[in-house]
């Protein structure tokens, strides 16, 4: 199986090559320095908490419509995982929004400005209108690249505002670069890409994917 992935493996590092200087807008954004480097406001970071609180919570239905949408039930188990993990990852981003004052009662009432949730809201097109493999590309690229921002910010959040402990869980994505994650997304993008000549489309989702998620920290300033 692992030679018939290696097309996919390489399709994926093209994509991460060819969109590097959106990639690098992201990880430099002038959001995250000011994180990184302790100029944030605390309003700064509670816009910051209350629009990935929604997005979050955005992400959980993707997930679920995903499963329901999956052809095979190997596809299945790899939402369900990304699914459970979004839950996971939502009760350990409660610490983290209690340490900048922040309830989830009132994060749900607040609204985040429209291009925060752009992202999120095109995942949830590609849960009706794309196939696994369109989902595989948009959220292997977007965990990849907020694990590379969560990293600088989680940095800057325990130098420079006192943030530790559970604060900072959510800030630690390792599995976005797991072998078992990054196989199993190229198992999707072989089967259900590749081998359909669907290489036009997942190009497609991947530059419009990373768009949307530099509008998220665009929203941020």
């Amino acid at each position: 199986m692992a030679s018939q992935l290696e097309p996919a493996l390489r399709f994926l590092e093209e994509l991460e090559r060819h969109h590097e200087p959106t990639l690098a807008a992201i990880r430099s954004h002038p959001f995250v320095a000011s994180v990184a480097e302790g100029n944030a406001h605390l309003e700064d970071l509670r816009r910051f908490a209350v629009a990935e609180y929604w997005y979050m919570r955005g992400g959980v239905k993707h997930f679920a419509l995903s499963i329901v949408n999956s052809p095979d039930l190997e596809t299945q188990r790899f939402f369900h995982e990304r699914l459970s993990g979004e839950l996971e990852y939502l009760s350990r981003f409660r610490p983290f929004m209690e340490a900048v004052g922040l309830t989830d009662s009132e994060a749900a009432q607040q609204t985040p400005r429209p291009e925060a949730l752009n992202a999120v809201n095109y995942l949830f097109r590609l849960s009706v209108e794309g196939g696994p493999a369109e989902k595989a590309v948009a959220w292997y690229l977007v965990g990849r690249v907020f694990s590379d921002t969560c990293s600088a910010m989680r940095e800057g959040l325990a130098e420079h505002y006192g943030i530790a402990g559970e604060g900072l869980n959510y800030f630690d994505i390792p599995h976005v670069r797991s072998e078992r994650f990054v196989n199993a997304v190229a198992r999707l993008v072989t089967i259900y890409g590749l081998d359909h000549g669907r290489r036009d489309e997942l190009e497609r989702v991947a530059a419009h994917i990373l768009a949307y998620e530099k509008d998220f920290y665009d929203s941020m300033v």
